[in-house]
């Protein structure tokens, strides 16, 4: 019985021809169109100012973020004479680290080695 009835259903919605739908397919383009339009006028604004490097070390040593600064220059600094003189109980440390002193590291073997036989 169940079946009947939506067999009936089915064939009434094959005969039926769906309504054309060209006219609302243009409509909605259109208006999507336009939405379109707003929305890159609101999106687009002017391009901004580009900002040098210059720029960017005068903000870095403006007097708000001077502490900073002087921070970073310290560390700086400090680096480099750490790196550049090598003080003693730094090289101290790092002959300890590293008790054999190696001259030349071969990272890459050559031929030779892999075409040996035997």
């Amino acid at each position: 019985m169940m079946a009947e009835g939506l067999d009936s259903l089915f064939d009434a919605a094959r005969a039926a021809t769906p309504p054309d739908a060209s006219g609302l397919m243009a409509r909605v383009l259109a208006d999507a169109y336009v939405e379109q339009d707003a929305r890159a006028a609101q999106v687009m604004p002017s391009a901004p100012a580009r900002k040098g490097w210059r720029t960017a070390l005068v903000a870095l040593l403006s007097p708000g973020n001077g502490r900073a600064a002087a921070g970073l220059l310290a560390a700086t600094l400090a680096g480099v004479w750490i790196g550049f003189v090598q003080p003693a109980p730094v090289a101290g440390v790092s002959q300890a680290l590293e008790p054999v002193s190696v001259d030349v590291v071969e990272l890459i073997p050559d031929l030779d080695t892999w075409l040996a036989e035997g």
